[in-house]
């Protein structure tokens, strides 16, 4: 009988003794009246660090992609985030998705006024928070690493910039950082540190043979914690920068009333602090800094990205708005034209003889509305066999009938990039494709599709092409 064979026979507790000659022999232990101890027996002062964790008192939450410590606190009316941190045993970096964690359970049964009290506070508070001081913004965080991607909240008494976790260029930003996680570089700006916000244009890029200048629109915001800080962000959407500007000037003047002796405070978020990973000093000169920066982004100082052929629907200008998001090593390259709908005839067949050699390329269609728009497709466009290909770098964008650009990146939820034969060409995929144009380079559709979560690119979903170009890289 071996001795797992023996414990499962006997419920009592065993002592082994080694005989030699590979013998075992098992005897009855008995524990004896002095030797079983209860921890109530046992002084208290050795009890003092000594507690049994009541699990009643949590449930437990699996953490989503968009969960932070304060959304936390306002969805389970948790008291802190310090509270979260010790229950866990984690630092404030350390929750990220996936992983579960408990959360305190309300304690006790309260009266009927401390109900309807708390419930009036609570009501107050996610209000306010929904419907009066909550507006967001899709914008670059600019550091001398470079753009980091994401999304503003203006809250009324704090603005909160959550970065993308699709993007590649933050991956890139946090390897360079040795960063572990994305929350790294998350900023949280309490309005009571703010001096000033205030908004500039910067020449960004100068298109050649010409002395016009491609604005970008920067926004600085001057706080003052410990030191002097200026946290420098872009819209992503420039025609959002005045709603953005008023939204700040308004919970600023909320926050700060015309009467100097009060500034309001709010009780339930007390362990709130101005949190910002990458800021400048503000007593430097932010256009260098902002140059800096913008030259990370683009790879090199001599950055443009121009035309080598003439072009029907397109300019400098427009193409270098695209060419800001493609990848660095692509953007001070020589692009010619590789397919028009104009000069080389309306036919997918062509179309793909004239660009199989080339990668990546450009897709621009003009519609008979007027609007622009079309897709950067990392691996080109090629016969591919009844299955989708292409990497995440490539996205969909349109102007539509205006000067602004609005980019769709890959999201991440499938990986139906591109595909093309004989029938159509047709880009991002899920109940329909996001961008499709027929055999005949005449008709075609834009719809929303899971790769990109894009809206619809054309003045409508079904649309007739006016013209269409592909444009690609000239080696040498």
């Amino acid at each position: 009988m071996n001795q797992e064979q023996c414990e499962q026979q006997y419920d009592y507790e065993l002592n082994f003794e080694y005989l030699g000659n590979c013998r075992i022999t098992y005897e009855n232990y008995t524990p004896t009246q002095e030797e079983e101890v209860k921890l109530s027996d046992l002084d208290s002062q050795f009890l003092d660090n000594f507690k049994i964790e009541d699990d009643s008192k949590y449930f437990l939450y699996k953490v989503e992609s968009d969960d932070s410590y304060f959304g936390l606190e306002l969805k389970f009316n948790v008291r802190s985030a310090d509270q979260l941190m010790q229950i866990n045993q984690i630092s404030e970096n350390s929750l990220y998705e996936g992983i579960t964690i408990k959360i305190p359970r309300k304690q006790s049964v309260p009266s009927y006024e401390q109900i309807k009290n708390q419930e009036q506070k609570q009501e107050n508070l996610l209000d306010s928070f929904q419907y009066t001081y909550n507006k967001f913004f899709d914008i670059n965080y600019v550091t001398t690493l470079g753009y980091i991607k994401g999304k503003l909240t203006v809250h009324e008494d704090v603005l909160f910039f959550d970065p993308d976790y699709n993007n590649l260029g933050n991956e890139k930003i946090m390897q360079e950082a040795k960063l572990k996680n994305v929350q790294q570089l998350q900023f949280q700006i309490l309005l009571k540190n703010v001096i000033k916000v205030t908004k500039r244009e910067f020449p960004a890029c100068i298109q050649l043979g010409s002395k016009e200048i491609f604005k970008m629109h920067f926004i600085e915001i001057h706080l003052q914690t410990k030191r002097s800080k200026v946290a420098l962000i872009q819209l992503i959407d420039v025609e959002q920068l005045s709603e953005l500007m008023d939204s700040i000037n308004s919970v600023l003047v909320s926050y700060f009333p015309p009467t100097p002796n009060k500034i309001i405070e709010t009780p339930t978020k007390p362990q709130l602090k101005t949190l910002l990973p990458f800021y400048y000093n503000n007593d430097q000169k932010l256009e260098q800094n902002i140059q800096l920066a913008f030259e990370k982004l683009m790879g090199s100082n001599s950055f443009i990205s121009y035309l080598n052929s003439e072009s029907e629907i397109i300019d400098q200008t427009i193409f270098m708005m695209v060419a800001c998001y493609i990848p660095t090593i692509f953007k001070s390259q020589r692009w010619t034209l590789l397919y028009s709908s104009t000069l080389n005839g309306s036919s997918i067949k062509t179309l793909m003889r004239n660009t199989q050699y080339s990668q990546p390329v450009v897709l621009f269609i003009r519609d008979l509305d007027k609007y622009l728009f079309g897709a950067y497709l990392s691996d080109g466009i090629q016969k591919s066999q009844d299955h989708f290909y292409g990497t995440g770098e490539s996205f969909l964008f349109t102007f539509k009938n205006t000067q602004s650009l609005t980019v769709y990146n890959w999201i991440n939820q499938n990986n139906f990039i591109t595909l093309c034969d004989e029938n159509g060409l047709a880009i991002g995929c899920g109940d329909k494709y996001g961008l499709y144009v027929d055999s005949e380079i005449y008709h075609g559709y834009s719809h929303y599709c899971e790769t990109f979560g894009n809206e619809v690119l054309s003045s409508k979903e079904n649309f007739v092409i006016n013209r269409m170009e592909i444009w690609g890289i000239i080696q040498g």
